[in-house]
């Protein structure tokens, strides 16, 4: 029970707003949820929740010692059970004030994007509730700058807005209604030369969702190549968490390394084989059309010809566990052919995925494939779940034996249930997400020292040491790789928000 807390009023919208766009200001807040009344009535909202452990705040001594309010892991699962969030995406909130001083700049900057829209929506006269608009998309395009898809949640047409932000905008959004027509892609200004955004409905699969992608293509004498980012269908999410389509015609070849994650990846090939190695492994490689791969607690070296064409599905370990129904710890620490987990199902649905002549209706045809493929499967353990989210939100740092208590099992019952539904122990899940911190801290530019404090290593020894066994590399030389000047094309990171892999133009990166 919430004592002292207007659960059926302002409270609970300003809870709502802040798990919604994940952090904003008193200002933003008091705009968003009540501007027609003194900013002391939000103020005295916030820190009745403050009390009530729902939300916390940091302080911004460069900007006037500005507030900057942002949801606790408590609150957003308070808040995610409310009808008015249920269906949504689940909020990627940050709940670590470290992790929110190291966002605040971006995540401010997109909430007030979203403001924007917000305002022009009432100054229009429309209906828009405060809850009506969430950013959706941030994409980067250079120089500081970035596109932010918007959408709203009503049955306007369109639903979608864009937004550009950075200094040519002086260093406040300028935006605008985006007038497309659904099923097209539409090029968007100052996005990468090449660049689309790419926006339908889906009809047929559950009633108007709208699915967004991001497309890259570039084409020069070396060959060409296409990269289509895409959200599933939201009654897949989150578990199902993204798709990338790729088409590469090169003949350069490629090798990369990748990192371990908390994510289970499908790959459905439609040409030629990639050949994967893990790090250190003194054996030829694995060839693989069509592949899964289970959570890894070291990486990988993946490697190709130049020609390749495939669809990828990154999934949270617990939906990999109903789609591929065997247990995750057969699958952790391996790669293998996609036919020997699920049977000839696979092929049959690689098949009828390349024969589709657009990446829309891939995208669709696996949507529905995947809806029904859930319908039928077994389900997981909540607990399990819960636990796991516990973990990732803590980037590593928490107490197994504690996590334990909290979820009402002995450490024997929740190692057995992790390593049958996630593929790995707690700690070794631990480990995986703590690096994957380190990483998005290193990558921003903090020293080693730094962020061996920051995420609980022992000393920057210990982090090295650990990064090493991880990666097969220090973390100078990994850094050195990723800035390192590779052959085009260029491939991003291959989950959003994290760091994936860094190129190699030599068989192995040494320190």
């Amino acid at each position: 029970m919430v004592i002292g807390v207007d659960v059926g009023g302002g409270d609970r919208l300003a809870l709502a707003v802040l798990v919604q766009y994940r952090m904003a200001t008193t200002e933003q807040v008091h705009w968003v949820i009540a501007p027609g009344v003194r900013i002391e009535q939000t103020r005295r909202r916030l820190a009745r929740l403050r009390e009530e452990g729902l939300i916390d705040r940091i302080t911004l001594p460069q900007a006037g010692r500005r507030r900057v309010w942002f949801p606790t892991a408590y609150g957003v699962r308070l808040a995610c059970e409310w009808p008015e969030l249920r269906g949504r995406r689940p909020s990627r909130a940050v709940s670590d004030p470290t992790a929110v001083r190291l966002k605040v700049g971006h995540a401010l900057t997109v909430t007030e994007t979203a403001l924007a829209f917000l305002k022009d929506a009432r100054r229009r006269g429309d209906v828009c509730r405060p809850l009506d608009w969430m950013t959706e998309v941030h994409h980067p395009i250079g120089n500081g700058e970035a596109v932010i898809l918007c959408f709203r949640f009503d049955d306007v047409t369109p639903p979608w807005s864009v937004g550009r932000v950075g200094p040519s905008a002086g260093n406040r959004p300028a935006w605008g209604r985006l007038p497309v027509m659904f099923g097209q892609a539409c090029a968007v200004g100052g996005l990468a030369p090449h660049d689309e955004l790419l926006l339908w409905r889906d009809h047929d699969g559950g009633g108007g969702v709208i699915v967004v992608g991001v497309v890259h293509r570039l084409a020069d004498p070396e060959g060409a190549w296409e990269v289509v980012e895409a959200l599933p269908h939201q009654r897949l999410r989150p578990g199902v968490r993204s798709y990338r389509g790729t088409r590469l015609e090169t003949g350069l070849p490629r090798r990369r390394l990748e990192v371990p994650g908390a994510w289970v990846t499908v790959m459905l090939g439609f040409s030629e084989a990639i050949r994967l190695a893990p790090v250190g492994h003194t054996g030829p490689p694995i060839a693989l059309t069509s592949l899964v791969s289970g959570l890894q607690t070291r990486a990988a070296v993946g490697e190709h010809d130049g020609h390749l064409a495939a669809l990828e599905v990154v999934l949270a370990p617990w939906t990999a566990f109903r789609l591929l129904g065997v247990p995750m710890g057969e699958l952790a620490g391996r790669h293998l052919r996609l036919d020997d987990v699920v049977g000839a199902r696979a092929h049959r649905l690689g098949e009828a995925l390349a024969a589709l002549p657009s990446w829309r209706r891939r995208f669709s045809l696996l949507d529905a494939a995947l809806v029904a493929a859930l319908a039928d499967a077994r389900p997981h353990s909540p607990r399990v779940e819960w636990a796991w989210r516990r973990i990732a939100r803590n980037a590593g740092a928490i107490s197994i034996p504690h996590l334990a208590a909290e979820v009402g099992w002995s450490m024997r019952q929740l190692e057995k249930r992790f390593q049958e539904q996630i593929g790995l122990t707690p700690k070794a899940v631990a480990r995986v997400a703590r690096l994957g911190r380190a990483l998005r801290l290193l990558t921003d530019g903090y020293p080693p020292a730094h962020v061996a404090a920051v995420c609980g290593y022992y000393d920057q020894p210990h982090l090295n040491l650990d990064f090493r066994t991880m990666t097969g590399s220090t973390p100078r030389a990994f850094l050195a790789a990723r800035q390192s000047p590779v052959a085009s094309p260029p491939m991003a990171d291959r989950v959003a928000g994290q760091i994936t892999s860094a190129p190699m133009a030599h068989p192995v990166i040494s320190a």
